[in-house]
């Protein structure tokens, strides 16, 4: 894959850097950390941008549907003109966080300071390594912002520790990752002949029509609410996804080859099942790796959010980072559902 990635350098045109430059400072300098909108990323030149854009490989740049704004995935952050020095903070930046994770098992968080320090990175480069951690969520985590920066350790983060070729498992997440993103995602592929109503979205493996309708709704909302801010509304939203998605492939088996009476599922109830208890039984059954999803305590106790009193009660606190946790962990379960019910578009 880094073969793959190499090359798409190679043969990107000029209009097409550009294009991508334009789009990944406008995002690293965004006061909000904003993806930037579609106006300004065509003005000067509406027909030229558009058509680098177009001309882009698949995955590598998206079009949110709504409030129109072009986002990059981690290839096309890699494809940038900063890529190569990207690539190689960030396959620093996982090594150190592998190395650590060997030395403290339970791992949860690393201080921006101390990753400074071991990687040895100039100061200037470290808003731009920030946006990739985020970018590569569901690979690396996520992390906060400002002086006081953390970063926010992935569960399943422990499958790094055997790579013997970080950089080339890097390049090759973020082509798989991109293909799966262009063949799934609702957000359209630039260029693509799709339009939003036929085109496939990452909850198609969703069997009820209706559940997967006010899902994809719910996961608009998410993305808007998150944008600015809205930290309980964010974990709110994230609960009653992950427990739709749940629902759906624990009541239809994703993978057809477990028998149904392996589930400690009954026939009814269900639906009166906590979020922990379904995402342990979809780990029980592989529907979801073991360790894949990290639940935070407000996560769990999403449901009781909307009532003040219990949620004094329960003393929890939503703040950013248990918002985050609850996004990453949608992605993570979104991923994981698309991938088990169609092959893998990348050979």
């Amino acid at each position: 894959m880094k073969d793959i990635v190499e090359k798409y350098r190679v043969e990107l045109t000029n209009d097409q850097l550009d294009v991508l430059d334009k789009i990944w400072r406008l995002h690293k300098d965004s006061e909000t950390h904003d993806w930037p909108s579609r106006r300004a990323v065509h003005l000067p030149n509406p027909a030229r941008a558009q058509a680098a854009i177009n001309a882009l490989p698949a995955g590598t740049c998206l079009l949110q549907i709504g409030p129109q704004r072009y986002e990059l995935t981690l290839l096309g952050v890699l494809l940038t003109r900063d890529g190569p020095v990207l690539e190689r903070l960030f396959v620093e930046y996982l090594d150190f966080m592998r190395r650590r994770l060997l030395d403290q098992h339970d791992l949860k968080e690393l201080l921006g300071s101390d990753i400074e320090r071991s990687i040895g990175i100039d100061p200037t480069w470290v808003p731009s390594l920030r946006g990739v951690i985020n970018v590569a969520s569901s690979l690396a985590g996520s992390c906060s912002h400002g002086p006081d920066w953390r970063a926010y350790v992935a569960d399943n983060v422990d499958f790094l520790v055997p790579e013997n070729d970080l950089r080339a498992y890097v390049c090759q997440w973020a082509v798989e990752h991109a293909a799966r993103i262009a063949a799934n995602h609702p957000k359209l592929t630039p260029g693509s002949t799709n339009t939003a109503e036929s085109a496939e979205t990452p909850l198609s493996f969703v069997s009820d029509a209706t559940l997967r309708k006010r899902l994809a709704a719910d996961r608009d909302e998410l993305l808007r609410v998150s944008k600015v801010n809205a930290w309980k509304s964010s974990v709110i939203l994230a609960g009653g996804i992950l427990e739709g998605m749940l629902l759906d492939a624990l009541a239809h088996r994703v993978d057809s080859t477990i028998p149904r009476e392996e589930s400690t599922l009954g026939e009814s109830g269900m639906d009166r099942w906590g979020l922990a208890q379904l995402v342990e039984e979809a780990r029980r059954l592989n529907i979801l790796p073991p360790g894949s999803i990290h639940l935070s305590h407000a996560l769990r106790e999403y449901r009781n959010l909307v009532h003040p009193g219990r949620q004094l009660r329960l003393q929890v606190e939503i703040t950013r980072k248990e918002a985050e946790i609850a996004i990453r962990a949608v992605d993570v379960c979104l991923d994981q559902l698309a991938s088990r019910s169609k092959p893998n578009p990348v050979a």
